[in-house]
Formats: structure tokens, C-alpha cells, sequence
């Protein structure tokens, strides 16, 4: 097992928040619903709208599932009565956080479905490789039925549901007040809670399992390379993944006319596939692994959770009632480019906070909480 800290984890997890800020803006920055019809009147934001569902929307939060489970693995790997503690510790933790954030933040949180099915890898943590396969199979299987009902139901009578049925009263609180997006986002976690558990936690239990088989493995280990792994993953991603993508970014944002029916398929299409281009993406990012750009975005990986939490306050800052209160002010080209920049500067923030400290000051908080003692921040000390 090898003891320096591996650099590939936090290359993916650089590269991949860029794909989750760029979709979160969407939610944060038009509506609670995604891109609105007025964000996407102009062929140049349709096209930014097409981009962001065909090549990242439920593609990055899965690799970010997939390097959670990684990581958590190499955490596992000793399992004494002292290491499950601390492991307990570190979910309570990251269920507080997600919660904090949700609720102040952003209603569409994954921290907090992280640190919920976090419990699953100790049920398989000593389980053998073809039983944990044979999990992650079972989970993506039974996560594209559900995905399929969902449609088929929708369908059924020809109508798009929101994410969040009280949709106009939670933009309407997110434009208000801190207090009045706080209320809002409250009323609205219970439903969106349900929402995830049937369409995001079978795939992100999937992506935490093969995570879970990767870190044994050390398949993210620089010494490493398995080509066979990758080029089975990468074939996948640009063959099945990369084409189903499109298609539905073309049923959802395409040429023509937008109907309700159309992006029901679209929304069908793109997340049942998702996992095959988040696999792609993965082996991409394994090709890349020496390359100077994915060195560059490490940094923001090192510090992913205060990243994360830091691109929503951003956000907020830009489109929340409390900030400048933007929503919905411009088009989906202009949104995405905001959500590029609020990625450049967290990447820079990156770079000169770890110059000096050891990790990022959301990873300081809930390591100390883990360990249950203070952990030392600044380099040297």
C-alpha cells in the first residue's frame, strides 16, 4: 500500500468540479428548475444548454461518487474498532455540512446522499470482489428501471414535473431575504430528498461500489496502469456514453421545438447513460495523468470540499436575493461562463491557501471533527 498521498484522486476531483459548478448554476442561476425558457431564447445559450446536458449533467457528481468511494476504501482498509469510529465520525460530519449547506446554500446538495449511503461500503467492505460487482451492477440496473418508471409515468400524461412541485415559492424565497431562501430551501429538502433517492442514490451507490473496488486495487495509484481497465472504460464513454449524451442534449436544448414530451426523453436518455461518460471521463482523465493541465486543477481537488461549499457562496453572492440577485437575469451562455469564472478563482484560492496550509479550512473542520482532536493546518508545524 503505498503511503504518499496519491495525485490522480485529486486531478479528477479538480476536473470534475468544473462539470458540477457548471451544472449547479443552472439551478442556482435561472431557476430551481434548470435553464428557463428565456435563458435559452438565443441560439448561442441554447447551445451552452445543449453543452451542459450532454457532456456533464449527472456525469460529474457520479465521478465525484466514484473518487468518494475511492478514497473512503483507503480509509477502510484497516477496520479496527478505532477506524470505524473516526469513519462514523467523518459521516456524521458530512451529513452536518450537507445539511448546513442545503438549507443555507443550495437545496440540490449531494454531500448530505453522500454521508446517507456512506454506510453501505461497511456493509461490503469485506466482501469479495465479485460480490461487490455484482452490487454495483445490481444498483445501476435497478437505478435505470426506476428512471425508466419515472418517464414512462411522466409520459403517461404528457407533463413534465418539476424537481420541486412548489417551484415558484422556492424562487421566490431564494430571491428574498437570507431568511426567506433558508425557508425555502427547508420546505423544499423533504421532496427533494425523495426526488434523489429514487433518481441519484442507486447510480451513486453504483459509482461508490466500483470506488470501493478501485481503492483496493489501487487502479488511481500512479504505479499503476491496467490498460486493458481503461481502454474497456474509455470505448464505453465514447462509443455508448458520449452519443447518448448528445442525443440528449439535442432533445432537451436541440434545434426545433422544445416540448414537454421531448425533454422527458431527453432527461431519460441522459441520466440512465451518465454513468457510461462518467467511466469515459475516468479513463480520459488516467490518460491525462502526467499532462500539465490536470497538475494545474489539483490544487482544487486537494481542498474539494471547500471548493464545493465555496462555489455555492458564489454563486449565491451573484444570483441570491441576500447578493445581487441575478437570477434569472441572463441568458444560459452568460450563466455557464459566470459558473467558469466562480471555477478559475477557486482554483487560484487553491493554490495560495495550500502554499501555506496543509489542507483546505472546510477539510481542517472535518478532519479535526473525525479525529476528535484539532489537526495541524500550517506547513512546517
Amino acid at each position: 500500500m503505498t503511503t504518499q498521498r496519491q495525485q490522480l484522486p485529486d486531478q479528477i476531483r479538480g476536473l470534475a468540479l468544473l462539470g458540477i459548478i457548471v451544472v449547479n448554476v443552472a439551478f442556482i442561476g435561472s431557476s430551481s428548475d434548470g435553464f428557463t425558457r428565456a435563458a435559452t431564447a438565443d441560439w448561442w445559450d441554447k447551445a451552452a444548454a445543449f453543452a451542459v446536458v450532454a457532456f456533464a449533467q449527472g456525469k460529474f457528481f457520479l465521478i465525484f461518487s466514484f473518487v468518494f468511494g475511492y478514497s473512503l476504501s483507503l480509509m477502510l482498509r484497516k477496520l479496527n474498532a478505532v477506524g470505524l469510529k473516526r469513519y462514523r465520525r467523518r459521516l456524521v460530519g458530512l451529513a452536518a455540512l450537507g445539511l448546513s449547506h442545503a438549507l443555507l446554500l443550495f437545496w440540490g446538495d449531494i454531500l448530505l446522499s453522500y454521508a446517507i449511503l456512506g454506510v453501505v461500503l461497511l456493509l461490503l467492505i469485506n466482501r469479495s470482489d465479485k460480490a461487490v460487482i455484482r452490487g454495483a451492477v445490481g444498483a445501476f440496473a435497478f437505478g435505470a428501471f426506476l428512471l425508466a418508471l419515472i418517464v414512462a409515468d411522466e409520459l403517461s400524461i404528457a407533463s413534465s414535473a418539476p424537481v420541486v412541485d412548489s417551484l415558484s415559492s422556492l424562487d421566490a424565497g431564494i430571491l428574498g431575504s437570507f431568511g426567506d431562501g433558508v425557508a425555502a430551501r427547508r420546505d423544499a429538502l423533504p421532496e427533494l430528498l425523495i426526488t434523489f433517492v429514487f433518481t441519484a442514490w442507486p447510480y451513486i451507490i453504483g459509482m461508490f461500489l466500483l470506488g470501493l473496488l478501485g481503492g483496493r486495487h489501487n487502479i488511481l495509484d500512479a504505479t499503476e496502469s491496467r490498460p486493458r481497465l481503461w481502454k474497456v472504460l474509455g470505448r464505453l464513454g465514447l462509443f455508448v456514453g458520449l452519443p447518448l449524451g448528445v442525443v440528449a442534449g439535442l432533445l432537451e436544448f436541440g434545434p426545433g421545438t422544445i416540448t414537454e414530451v421531448r425533454q422527458l426523453w431527453g432527461f431519460g436518455i441522459g441520466y440512465i447513460s451518465a454513468p457510461l461518460l462518467s467511466c469515459g471521463y475516468l479513463a480520459l482523465a488516467h490518460r491525462w495523468r502526467n499532462s500539465s493541465a490536470l497538475a494545474w486543477v489539483a490544487p482544487g481537488g486537494h481542498m474539494s470540499l471547500t471548493s464545493y461549499l465555496g462555489a455555492s457562496v458564489a454563486l449565491n453572492v451573484v444570483f441570491a436575493g441576500w447578493g445581487f440577485g441575478k437570477m434569472n437575469a441572463y441568458g444560459a451562455l452568460a450563466t455557464v461562463a459566470i459558473a467558469v469564472a466562480v471555477w478559475f478563482g477557486l482554483q487560484l484560492f487553491a493554490r495560495i491557501w495550500l502554499a501555506r496550509f496543509r489542507i483546505g479550512p472546510m477539510e481542517w473542520i472535518l478532519r479535526s471533527w473525525t479525529y476528535g482532536a484539532v489537526q495541524p493546518l500550517i506547513r512546517g508545524k
